[in-house]
């Protein structure tokens, strides 16, 4: 969860100054105090009385099929947690306080809803036997940095401000002088690293206590101190609106605590609107909610990159209640009406389903973004409109940023494709950081997408959490109708050239991966399948038990292991609905890998390919080709040289050509071996053609083409015709 406690309590006061400096920079501390208004009645924290009316309205009245079903969901478990035993005083236990702190806000929210006060009752129980037994000193309180603290105290200031009418004036003196302020003044003093997810909850639970005692010392420290909202909007949200630890898990992980510290600074009558607030550098919360939605594919899956676990949509993160309830933007409206209803996850969250505002039917976000560069993920989609989202479309993303701090993982260059509605080839997190494959397996480059050098994992995977990963760069991006492309580099992750440049047009993916160096090197081209159980089978003949020769940086959890030997183009093919088939253009002593790898607990059997060459410099290209039924195309050679690189695909109705520059450009006549009459003219970064029918699309920076093709009426080059000629069952463009 961040760095070790040790670190920060040693470097606490030089950083403070440090940090001190930065956050004055960057405006985090304004010369107006953030301050709150006093004497407010209750419920107002996450709540006030007159939204309480409307969600009645919307439940009992207007009868919302959405707000119905989740005041039932939230009745159902209201009742059940009637019959909770509940001691008359209980310490601070993590798993009990969140057990009762649920059910304490399950109540309390029932209550108010109905004005029965057995849920009243059962509620004050949970909240008094906790301000009786509570000491801020326990280890209980502070294990793991106060962070499951930080979640579950919120809860009870929620219920505290929920039951306060129907506290005595001595109850609530026993709840905020034995619980709540000491629980934030023990949250207040703790200093940790002030970009981490943790310190997004240390805020909450202080900012939240401080809302509903009306504190502004409090309020002030969660939204204006070193690590605190104003801190972590400017410093942890990137340019693209991605939180800096490049993993879904995290991004939503921080963004709930910042986004509920708001809606209470909303209710409080705060001097400031933090939904709204925008830092200096020009950063804000809701980009974060803007940033996912960008990044999810058809079927709205998240990335799994680094420490996600890989199976979480856009449509489970509650948060987004809040975003559609605060800002009056369409595309929060379809993400709610997309959801499942009610959406449960963080238990403050849960209400906003009944509290929040009901959607509107609207037209879906056009996904248009390619390179989210904060975290340097580029996503290539077939189609950019909104009729993306529940299509079969293709998707790739290629991954070369930042390394991710702790929670990142030794993956430069990995790519993930996703098509009709399923990952066939994706990074995810298979194992718990209580286990020690998470180490062994989920961090090592191996585990990933790309290609590993030497049988050894680029830095960041020596050992838990290590934050020592390289960042990649990325060198070129290109979106058009015809085709999209983009090519990034990490060469620091091995200290050689290490390029790997990804072209998507219309039904599959080019992948060309360029490796340089002065030595002899064994590089290892991985590609996982997204899913378990899928059938691998190759178009290569005489595969045998073998050894893959390494028993460390995840090789040893490789079993299944069978190799065959080829010069030529082959193929392998996974298959468990709808499938994926690689194929890579052959070089001379290529070896081929069959084998199984882990995908723990809830996935086995996950079949992998591992391309193995040794030389000093090589080019792995490969096309994937995603299909429903059975794959289609037919891949050539084209161009393999030290400049460039490039293949030939038949379709069913088209015929492709084209080549990349392995650097920022090249000049080159790419001749097809095949057929010495078809050319292509490259000057510049890549030459892209499609020969469709009576038309032919070409794409990129190409002088002139010839090739095989009949009865054509149309050329274009970028969107714009150009003269032809037609000669002997060729067609000829420039030079």
């Amino acid at each position: 969860m961040g760095f070790k406690q040790k670190r920060w309590m040693v470097e606490a006061k030089r950083l403070h100054s440090i940090l001190l400096l930065f956050t004055l920079l960057l405006g985090a501390e304004r010369a107006v105090a953030f301050s709150v208004v006093v004497g407010k009645q209750h419920p107002f924290l996450f709540v006030d009385k007159s939204e309480v009316e409307s969600a009645k309205s919307n439940v009992f009245v207007r009868k919302l099929p959405r707000a119905v079903a989740a005041y039932n969901k939230l009745k159902s478990r209201a009742d059940s947690a009637l019959s909770l035993s509940v001691p008359y005083s209980y310490g601070y236990k993590e798993n009990i306080a969140e057990k009762y702190g649920a059910a304490g806000v399950r109540l309390a929210t029932a209550y108010v809803l109905t004005g029965d006060t057995r849920y009243a009752a059962k509620a004050k129980a949970i909240l008094i036997g906790l301000a009786r037994g509570f000491n801020p000193s326990s280890s209980t309180v502070s294990y793991n940095y106060y962070l499951g603290f930080s979640r579950n105290i919120p809860m009870y200031a929620h219920i505290y401000d929920l039951l306060y009418n129907y506290l005595t004036s001595s109850e609530r003196q026993l709840v905020v002088n034995n619980l709540l302020r000491p629980a934030a003044n023990a949250v207040k003093q703790y200093v940790y690293d002030p970009k981490s997810n943790v310190r997004s909850w240390h805020s909450l639970a202080v900012g939240c206590i401080g809302f509903v005692l009306e504190d502004s010392t409090l309020t002030k420290h969660a939204v204006e101190s070193i690590g605190g909202f104003k801190y972590q909007v400017a410093n942890c949200i990137g340019v693209d609106g991605l939180w800096w630890e490049a993993t879904m898990q995290y991004h939503f992980f921080s963004l709930s605590p910042l986004a509920l510290l708001a809606e209470a600074a909303a209710h409080s009558g705060s001097s400031e609107n933090l939904y709204t607030y925008t830092s200096p550098n020009g950063r804000s919360l809701k980009m974060m909610f803007d940033a996912p939605i960008q990044l999810a594919d058809a079927a709205l899956f998240l990335p799994g990159n680094n420490d996600s676990r890989g199976d979480r949509t856009l449509l489970d993160q509650e948060v987004y209640e809040l975003a559609n309830k605060r800002y009056s933007d369409p595309q929060y409206d379809w993400v709610i009406s997309k959801a499942p209803s009610p959406l449960y996850g963080y238990v403050l969250l849960e209400g906003y389903t009944i509290f929040g505002q009901p959607y509107a039917l609207v037209t879906p976000p056009s996904p248009n973004r390619m390179i989210h560069a904060g975290v340097g993920w580029a996503t290539l989609r077939e189609d950019t409109t909104p009729r993306f989202w529940g299509s079969q479309s293709i998707m790739v993303m290629l991954d070369y940023g930042p390394h991710g701090g702790s929670h990142g993982h030794a993956d430069k260059l990995n790519l993930d494709i996703t098509a009709f509605g399923k990952r066939l080839a994706v990074d995810r997190s298979n194992y718990s950081y209580s286990e020690s494959m998470h180490l062994t397996w989920d961090r090592q480059t191996l585990a990933h997408n790309t290609v590993v050098v030497d049988k050894k994992s680029q830095p960041g995977a020596k050992s838990m959490f290590d934050s020592a990963g390289v960042t990649g760069r990325l060198e070129f991006s290109d979106q058009n109708a015809g085709i999209k492309v983009v090519q990034a580099s990490a060469d620091s992750a091995y200290g050689i050239g290490y390029r790997r440049l990804v072209a998507l047009p219309a039904g599959y993916v080019i992948d060309i991966f360029r490796l340089t160096s002065s030595t002899i090197r064994t590089y290892d081209w991985v590609m996982r399948a997204g899913d378990s159980d899928g059938v691998l089978q190759s178009s290569l003949p005489g595969f045998t038990a073998a050894s893959l020769g390494a028993s460390t940086d995840g090789y040893q959890h490789l079993t299944n292991v069978q190799k065959a030997t080829t010069s030529g183009t082959w193929n392998v093919t996974w298959q468990n609905g709808a499938g994926l088939r690689v194929t890579i253009i052959g070089r001379p002593g290529t070896e081929v890998f069959k084998a199984v790898s882990p995908g723990g607990a809830n996935r086995t059997n996950i079949p992998m390919v591992l391309a193995r060459r040794t030389a000093s410099s090589t080019t792995f290209i490969a096309v994937e080709e995603p299909f429903l039924s059975s794959p289609v195309l037919q891949v050539q050679p084209f161009v393999d040289t030290v400049s460039a690189a490039g293949v030939i695909v038949q379709g069913p109705v088209f015929r492709d050509l084209f080549v990349a520059a392995h650097g920022a450009t090249a000049s080159l006549k790419a001749v097809n071996p095949a057929d010495t009459m078809e050319y292509v003219s490259l000057s510049g970064k890549y030459a892209y053609v499609r020969v469709n029918g009576s038309s032919i699309s070409a794409y990129g920076s190409l002088t002139g083409f010839r090739v095989k093709a009949s009865r054509i009426t149309k050329v274009s080059l970028n969107g714009a015709s150009v003269p032809f000629t037609s000669s002997r069952g060729y067609v000829k463009f420039g030079s």
